[in-house]
This record gives C-alpha cells, sequence and structure tokens, in this order.
C-alpha cells in the first residue's frame, strides 16, 4: 500500500502557489520590534488605569447599603422626584418591550432613587435576558444620564434599582 501526497503540497509540505516572503532588514525588524513594544507599553498603562479604577463587591455592597441609608434619611424633593418618577413611568410605558413589568416601588427623594420592577401577573416567565434589556435601554436616556451611581439586582421575576445623583 502506497500513501500519496495530496497535489496541493510540496515535497517539502508547504502549499504550491505560495508567494514569496519578503525579506525585511535587521534594522527594518528592530524597528518593528520597537513599535511592538512601545504599543504594549501604551496597552499595558491602559489595563493599568483599568485595574485601578475597578471597584469590589465589598465596596459595591457597602456603596449600595450608603445609598439605601441616604434614601431614608432624604427628604423628598417633590419636583424632581415626580419628574423622576414619571421619566421612568414613560420610558416602561415607550421601551418597546415585549412586556411591560409593574413598577411596584418608585420611591425618589432628593438626589436617591429606589425603582422596583416585577413581572407583571398573567406572564409565565420572561426572557432571560429581559431584565439586562431594561437595564441597556435604561443607560441610553437622556434622564438617566444624571445619575453616577446605580446598583441593581434582579431574579428570575423582578429587578431592584437605586440609583443617586450623587457618588
Amino acid at each position: 500500500m502506497s500513501i500519496k501526497k495530496p497535489e496541493t503540497m510540496s515535497a517539502q509540505n508547504e502549499p504550491l502557489n505560495k508567494a514569496p516572503i519578503e525579506s525585511a532588514t535587521a534594522t527594518e525588524l528592530v524597528q518593528q520590534i520597537e513599535e511592538l513594544q512601545q504599543q504594549v507599553a501604551n496597552q499595558q498603562t491602559i489595563i493599568a488605569s483599568y485595574k485601578a479604577a475597578v471597584v469590589s463587591p465589598q465596596q459595591i455592597n457597602s456603596r449600595t447599603k450608603a445609598l439605601y441609608s441616604l434614601l431614608e434619611e432624604q427628604a423628598r424633593d417633590e419636583a424632581w422626584a415626580y419628574q423622576t418618577e414619571t421619566a421612568m413611568a414613560d420610558f416602561l410605558i415607550m421601551a418597546d418591550l415585549p412586556v411591560q413589568p409593574d413598577m411596584t416601588v418608585a420611591n425618589c427623594k432628593t438626589s436617591v432613587c429606589e425603582f422596583k420592577l416585577q413581572q407583571p401577573e398573567g406572564v409565565d416567565s420572561l426572557p432571560a435576558h429581559y431584565w439586562r434589556n431594561i437595564s441597556d435601554k435604561l443607560m441610553e436616556q437622556g434622564w438617566w444620564k444624571q445619575f453616577k451611581y446605580s446598583s441593581s439586582t434582579s431574579s428570575d421575576d423582578t429587578l431592584s434599582i437605586i440609583v443617586s445623583t450623587e457618588q
């Protein structure tokens, strides 16, 4: 039994019709290496800045607890609170969602708001990405951009959000 070489391979196992490789001088290669090293250094600087900005889960929990405390302590700024709660209600109506959730809590004070959204009665289940889509759409809203900090938790049938115009 003999083994036949594929016709697309040469005797050195290289593809036929291969374009000739351009040779670079040692100086050009050194220059390319230096450019690549500079790019790596720039990317490492960017990564370091991202690492410095990362907030640990403990810090997030601490900030979230602080926001709930602030929500309890603050007086209600009726004009701002009404405007923000209405903006959220309008968003839920206009957001082109497959199912409109029930807003069971809309509680804004002076700089902090709490919202709880729930799966409406009569709906058996929501798509897995449903709450994520709502969060993403909220981020696109002009009125939502006033918030500098937000924290949310979700389960299969609820989404709880607390936001603050302060950091």
